[in-house]
């Protein structure tokens, strides 16, 4: 199975993941069982409290997660997520760090860690995809 580079994952959640567009979410970093990804911390980012919503945390670890699928080649969906929230995040620019724990035959199980821009962990979770098929196959309905 083709495994995919940060550029052309990130070239692909540029063009057809209109939240990832939304919330300025870029991909960092991918490899078959890692990625980065980071996104600002702006006013639209943020909560009452003039800190990193929770919302926009878990949109920017979703997010991070479905890259990493696509880094290993696969397309997969939200099966399972659990999020634990640890910190307020104040400090731009927020990241996530998908780390791959299992790879199944349908499941896809990762870590995911959020930091601030000072490096405080403001979240820590697990999240499981369900394989939908190939990200090569995913492009081909694309083009």
């Amino acid at each position: 199975m083709q495994k995919y580079n940060t550029q052309e994952v990130h070239d692909y959640f540029q063009a057809y993941d209109g939240l990832a567009n939304h919330l300025g979410v870029t991909v960092d970093e991918v490899s078959e069982t890692h990625c980065l990804a980071s996104m600002p911390l702006t006013t639209n980012h943020k909560n009452g409290l003039e800190t990193a919503h929770g919302g926009a945390i878990f949109a920017l670890a979703d997010i991070a997660f479905g890259a990493a699928c696509a880094g290993a080649g696969f397309c997969c969906v939200t099966a399972q997520s659990s999020m634990s929230f640890l910190n307020t995040g104040k400090v731009a620019p927020i990241r996530a760090d998908v780390r791959l724990i299992k790879a199944g035959k349908t499941l896809m199980v990762y870590t995911v860690s959020v930091f601030d821009g000072a490096e405080n962990q403001m979240a820590q979770g697990q999240m499981t995809g369900y394989k939908l098929g190939t990200f090569e196959d995913l492009l081909k309905k694309r083009k």
